[in-house]
């Protein structure tokens, strides 16, 4: 049913903003006096958190906020 397939999307997009949300807070705590290690490490974990939100931009440009 439409209100399964929109909970599951929803679920889904949840878990992809939390993990941002995640990963930007480690990085923010990567650079209060951490080690250059922790910090790349912190990088890539936000690179990783970012990248299905930078695919969605790039297979679907005509989205935007109005739509």
């Amino acid at each position: 049913s439409l209100v399964h397939t929109v909970q599951t999307f929803a679920t889904h997009e949840r878990g992809i903003l939390d993990h941002v949300t995640d990963a930007r807070a480690a990085l923010t705590a990567a650079t209060s006096g951490k080690s250059v290690t922790d910090r790349s490490a912190a990088e890539k974990q936000l690179d990783s958190a970012l990248a299905p939100v930078l695919a969605l931009g790039q297979n679907y440009p005509q989205l935007n906020s109005s739509n």
